[in-house]
């Protein structure tokens, strides 16, 4: 997860429509996997340099009832399991940012810790 936002996400922040979630209306899926690693090197026996790593991602389907309609926002992957994710969820830790204007325009931003 990156540290820093771009530009279209700082103008979200400051000027877009600031969305806490509500994890009744998430929908957390999770694709987890194993990452073949090679260590970099010399070695004698090939399968002493091969190791795998478990990647753990999430992404959250968010479903915003406005106006008779329901707009669906997907968020980028986090690198966190389910359990872990649905409690930043009801600590307020992720934000999503909408453009009032385009509604394609979108960001969930995930800061620990911070209250909105």
């Amino acid at each position: 997860m990156p540290d820093t936002l771009t530009a279209q996400q700082n103008n979200l922040k400051q000027h877009g429509e600031k969305i806490t979630l509500e994890l009744d209306n998430c929908d957390i899926k999770e694709n987890n996997y194993y990452e073949d690693v090679t260590a970099k090197g010399l070695a004698l026996i090939e399968a002493d340099n091969y190791k795998e790593k478990y990647i753990v991602q999430t992404v959250i389907v968010y479903y915003l009832k406005r106006n008779n309609l329901t707009e669906k926002f997907v968020s980028q992957t986090f690198p966190l399991d389910t359990i872990t994710l649905e409690s930043h969820i009801l600590n307020n830790d992720i934000i999503l940012y909408v453009d009032s204007f385009d509604r394609s325009k979108y960001f969930f931003d995930f800061i620990p810790g911070i209250k909105p």
